[in-house]
């Protein structure tokens, strides 16, 4: 009987532990606040052809960043873009983006979703 019993704590620790390394290694980053889920479609709410013309101040609410790592990899995808400087802000779940050179609505959410994070707003400033 306790043989058994052993065997459940067991058995129940190794499940606990396998759900706890997929938790990490499936989210976007890997870190443990993750919930496996963060990729997204990358669907904003902004029409996929809006033209943002240069010297436009933006900000991108973004869903799915629940670390430096996330907010450091949104960051490194927008001003990987050409004529985009953006500076993500991880409490506000947003991204301020100022624009040298005229983008579209879609390169930018395309950039987001492309890390496997959501833009679900593009206000203009």
């Amino acid at each position: 009987m306790i043989n058994i019993i052993i065997l459940i704590i067991v058995a129940a620790a190794v499940v606990l532990a396998v759900m706890r390394i997929r938790k990490g290694a499936g989210g976007c980053c890997g870190c443990s606040s993750c919930s496996g889920g963060c990729s997204s479609a990358g669907k904003g709410n902004s029409d996929k052809d809006t033209l943002y013309p240069a010297s436009s101040s933006l900000v991108l609410d973004i869903t799915g960043m629940h670390c430096e790592k996330c907010s450091g990899s949104v960051t490194e995808a927008l001003n990987a873009l050409d004529g985009v400087s953006a500076e993500v802000d991880l409490k506000n779940n947003s991204a301020s983006v100022k624009l040298s050179k005229e983008i579209s609505a879609e390169k930018l959410e395309a950039a987001v979703s492309d890390r496997g994070f959501e833009v679900t707003r593009i206000r203009v400033l």
